[in-house]
């Protein structure tokens, strides 16, 4: 059971590839947070109302195993999952597909909701929960 999902789709970009067309690991990291930031726009709270009110959501850590590659102008689903909320940290999933809906990458991040003014660790704002 997820707290919260979503999906969203992207190209890949020439300016996101190796010299061999192949997306750069970093990359992925990138598509992670895109995911992430879509199911927070979903759920009526972007993260741009979230800093507004005070709040930042920093990365605390990452993890991603890289599967099979996505190449320059693939079509990418990105899946991202909320898994949990733990007092002031939350925890996400993720699945990248190509259009064959095979799997090319997972992931996981957590956060962790923190005072804009101070970064310290805060609870999250109450519309979030």
């Amino acid at each position: 059971n997820y707290v919260a999902t979503g999906e969203t789709t992207l190209r890949v970009r020439f300016t996101e590839c190796d010299s061999m067309q192949v997306v750069h690991h970093s990359q992925y990291i990138r598509y992670f947070e895109i995911g992430r930031t879509e199911i927070m726009r979903a759920k009526g709270l972007p993260y741009s109302v979230i800093e507004k009110e005070g709040f930042f959501i920093i990365v605390l850590s990452v993890e991603c195993s890289y599967l099979k590659p996505a190449r320059y102008d693939d079509v990418l689903t990105l899946k991202a999952k909320l898994r949990k909320l733990t007092g002031v940290r939350l925890y996400f999933d993720y699945e990248i597909l190509n259009e064959k809906n095979e799997l090319l990458v997972t992931g996981t991040t957590c956060h962790a909701f923190a005072d804009s003014s101070n970064f310290k660790p805060v609870k999250p704002p109450k519309d979030f929960i």
